[in-house]
């Protein structure tokens, strides 16, 4: 991530405007680590811009530990959202597939 903010400040500043780099990670800043996805660090010395959270997992947890974070280093957080592997395929009438409705 140091090398990435170090290549897109480089060019940013060559350009005239800048490169925003944007870090992805799932719904909990320890699952993340443990994913090798280091948010805590990436916040703490401005290695990303905007932050975007997936979810992980089936459950949808309270994201206010990763916005709560990243909200005290003016990072703004954008939830993603995921169809999981539960979402029914139906076929369309092109023949093609799609994600059905998640609700049960």
């Amino acid at each position: 991530m140091r090398d990435i903010r170090r290549v897109t400040e480089e060019e940013g500043l060559r350009r005239g405007r800048p490169i925003l780099i944007c870090g992805h990670c799932v719904e909990d800043i320890e699952v993340s680590k443990n994913s090798g996805l280091d948010v805590q660090t990436w916040l703490k010395d401005d290695l990303v811009d905007i932050l975007s959270m997936a979810y992980g997992t089936e459950h949808i947890p309270p994201v206010y530990s990763v916005t709560k974070v990243a909200g005290s280093h003016g990072v703004p957080v954008y939830p993603m959202i995921n169809s999981f592997d539960i979402a029914t395929v139906e076929a369309t009438n092109d023949g093609g597939k799609r994600r059905g409705n998640l609700s049960v």
